[in-house]
């Protein structure tokens, strides 16, 4: 079956790397107080948006790679680079798919 819905990159942790993420995120302290508060509200977050009719995609965040890609832009390491990331992710993935 094809897919109908709008790919939506969805920023994903991994437990493994939630303490180290939370002290480099100058925003972490609007972030979930653990990684399974967030996890819960994660996966919410996902359902929600395939009952909108779109796909979630997880983006798994590492913090090498994203302190990078930070670096690279000259951005801070908040929320809306962390969404920017994951849509980029997504964007990339699909459009090498299609080519």
């Amino acid at each position: 079956m094809p897919v109908t819905g709008t790919r939506i990159g969805v920023v994903w942790y991994r437990r493994e790397d939630w303490d180290e993420l939370m002290t480099l995120f100058p925003d972490a302290d609007a972030l979930d107080d653990s990684y399974d508060d967030w996890l819960a509200n994660a996966r919410n977050l996902m359902d929600e948006i395939a009952e909108l009719g779109h796909i979630g995609e997880p983006v798994y965040l590492f913090p090498a790679e994203f302190r990078h890609w930070c670096a690279m832009r000259n951005r801070p390491m908040n929320a809306e680079a962390r969404s920017e990331f994951a849509s980029e992710f997504v964007r990339r993935k699909y459009r090498a798919q299609d080519e």
